[in-house]
């Protein structure tokens, strides 16, 4: 089974990646964690470090990939801060 994964673009990352003229940088962090509980733990810190290059004041959107016990497929979820607490923002099946 695949671990659960998150991509998400940090200001750091975009910078590097803007400034690569080989384009050999990936502008997504991508980790991987152990469980999707570990996941969960972490998203608070994940969406702090998150950055919408598009929009500077609006709260960046991180994308999680991950695998449903007794289900196949891939499952997508993307998360983003309600009301100061992490929130699935949309979900579904690939």
């Amino acid at each position: 089974m695949r671990r659960p994964q998150v991509q998400y673009i940090t200001e750091d990352s975009f910078r590097d990646w803007k400034n690569d003229y080989s384009r050999k940088k990936r502008i997504y962090v991508v980790e991987e964690f152990p469980t999707y509980r570990e996941l969960k733990k972490n998203m608070p810190r994940i969406l702090a470090e998150a950055y919408d290059p598009c929009y500077d004041d609006i709260d960046a959107t991180v994308s999680v990939y991950r695998e449903r016990k007794g289900e196949w497929g891939e499952w997508f979820e993307h998360w983003g801060l309600w009301q100061g607490k992490p929130k699935i923002k949309a979900s579904g099946w690939q």
